[in-house]
């Protein structure tokens, strides 16, 4: 997006015509699960081709749900979506030009936070805290977070507050993130709705909290 948006909205264009073509949701399947193997071929490559194929995965799969298995492989199942939109020009190229002096880093988030400087603002939005009512925990990958990786990174919050960097902080209504934030920080409460699940009663507005330090 940042680099190339003609190319990617090439590519886009060539995928959702290939999807629209396919006269039956049979089809549509096949083609699904062809690109997610090719998708699979691209771990740790970061081009045009794996950029393009990322979001044609999204835009087709289950609620756009993207999950990855152990060695990193997509796993997210088929949508049975009949007409997708897989991408709004205008949007792309906002994006691009949004983008143009901005360096963007991939890795640890402990190694990267190392660097800010007091007056820095720092959005973190990590896993979330298991839910206090099903206990659900979403593992997006291998390394789903246990207990000590959330206690670490509210010592790491509180690190940055003393350190003077402005932060906000996305997770779950929890008791946990409740008990470790309250009267020191500021929580808010945003409504959110819940479309990721398989029963229907469980798609519902609950809340997540908002926490700042200013």
């Amino acid at each position: 997006i940042k680099n190339e948006p003609n190319k990617l909205i090439e590519k886009l264009e060539y995928y959702c015509k290939n999807y629209k073509n396919n006269e039956t949701m049979e089809k549509k399947k096949e083609e699904f699960l062809n690109n997610r193997k090719i998708l699979n071929t691209f771990i740790n490559t970061y081009n045009i081709d794996r950029a393009a194929l990322y979001i044609y995965i999204n835009k087709t799969c289950f609620n756009g749900f993207m999950q990855f298995n152990k060695e990193y492989k997509n796993t997210s199942s088929f949508g049975q979506v009949v007409n997708p939109k897989f991408y709004k020009e205008k949007q792309i190229y906002n994006l691009s030009n949004k983008l143009k002096d901005v360096h963007l880093q991939n890795t640890d988030y402990k190694i990267f936070l190392q660097n800010v400087q007091k007056g820095d603002f720092i959005y973190m939005d990590p896993p979330y805290v298991p839910d206090d009512i099903t206990k659900c925990n979403i593992k997006y990958n291998k390394n789903a977070w246990n207990y000590e990786d959330y206690t670490n990174m509210i010592s790491l919050f509180n690190e940055l507050d003393k350190k003077g960097c402005y932060v906000m902080l996305s997770n779950s209504d929890t008791q946990f993130i409740r008990d470790n934030f309250k009267d020191k920080y500021n929580i808010k409460e945003i409504p959110i709705y819940r479309g990721i699940t398989s029963v229907l009663k469980n798609r519902t507005v609950k809340n997540e909290l908002l926490i700042t330090n200013y």
